[in-house]
């Protein structure tokens, strides 16, 4: 696998698709041109990309998406030979897809948009619990990526390519990698309530200078996979995981919480730990490896207990949707 996002500078990140060999020629004449160059102006994106599609031998094999960082917000530029869809996001903003899965990128953000995504902490959780900044924003989006691909089969990563590298702007404007994140995959079963909200599976994304590892549960082991850059040779890597120090945990923890009963089920509760301001952001969820390599995981008590409530009050908001659907698996296996 390949990675697929690139920042350029300070100023500047681009997406490409396409062939490896075209999308590789690309982003390396871009970041010869703008790596060390934070002060460009719009109309210099337009003419490079109009003299790269001159010079290349198949413009059309390639297409990118160049987000340039302006004052209040940030612009975007797209070139594809089959033109790009552009869909007005009411959470997202302005997204603009490109390539083969185009289509599917629209329809799952149209989907997004539908979706009522709170604000979800603890009434006495205090200063405890993390806050929501802007980037959970595009973890909420990466969240449903993992959920369609992992938990319904929508095979969504055929689409969206290298889908777990994820950029974002910081407090200072300035675009940076999400250098790493663990999402945990929960399920509550409402006829099981009593058992609250079980685990399913642990994944870590982690990002090095070489490649982009994720991590996950196969068969109760770890599976590992790897994505290089697209400007990097097609030479092997070598590249070592695990050891003594290797920890499932990361900056930032995202929950994925399946509610339903039985085989159907509703749009997934998601959390996020880890946003806060310094200390005050404590996580709700971490993991450890017993002295016989097995992967534990603890969650915080009160917190959990808190969930389960949420979880319940989520399955009450749609109970004549599953009851309803529930009828029809039911009639569909008899």
């Amino acid at each position: 696998m390949r990675r697929k996002i690139f920042v350029v500078n300070d100023r500047m990140a681009v997406g490409v698709a396409g062939p490896v060999p075209r999308a590789r020629a690309l982003v390396t004449d871009m970041i010869d041109e703008f790596g060390g160059n934070p002060d460009f102006q719009r109309d210099d994106i337009s003419v490079f990309l109009k003299r790269h599609a001159r010079v290349s031998s198949d413009p059309e094999a390639v297409g990118a998406i160049v987000l340039a960082g302006e004052e209040g917000g940030v612009a975007s530029l797209a070139m594809s030979s089959d033109g790009p869809m552009v869909h007005d996001s009411k959470r997202f903003g302005e997204v603009v897809s490109i390539g083969v899965g185009a289509e599917s990128i629209i329809r799952q953000v149209e989907q997004l948009d539908k979706y009522k995504i709170g604000y979800s902490r603890p009434q006495d959780g205090g200063k405890g619990f993390p806050e929501f900044v802007p980037l959970s924003y595009n973890l909420v989006l990466l969240a449903n990526l993992y959920w369609n691909e992992i938990v319904v089969g929508n095979n969504i990563f055929d689409s969206w390519g290298g889908a777990y590298d994820l950029i974002y702007r910081d407090a200072d404007k300035t675009f940076q990698y999400l250098e790493e994140y663990t999402i945990f995959l929960r399920y509550y079963d409402h006829q099981q309530s009593d058992q609250g909200v079980q685990l399913r599976n642990v994944l870590k994304y982690e990002r090095r200078s070489d490649v982009s590892l994720l991590t996950m549960l196969h068969d109760d082991r770890l599976v590992f996979f790897g994505a290089r850059d697209t400007t990097d040779p097609d030479d092997p890597l070598d590249v070592r995981v695990g050891g003594p120090d290797f920890t499932m945990n990361s900056k930032v923890h995202v929950s994925i919480i399946q509610i339903g009963k039985g085989r159907v089920s509703v749009p997934p509760m998601i959390q996020i730990d880890g946003l806060g301001d310094g200390d005050e952001s404590k996580q709700t969820v971490t993991t450890l490896f017993d002295e016989e390599g097995r992967l534990c995981v603890w969650f915080e008590k009160t917190h959990e207990e808190w969930l389960v409530q949420e979880a319940k009050k989520q399955y009450q908001r749609y109970s004549d949707r599953i009851d309803q659907s529930s009828r029809s698996v039911r009639h569909h296996w008899e």
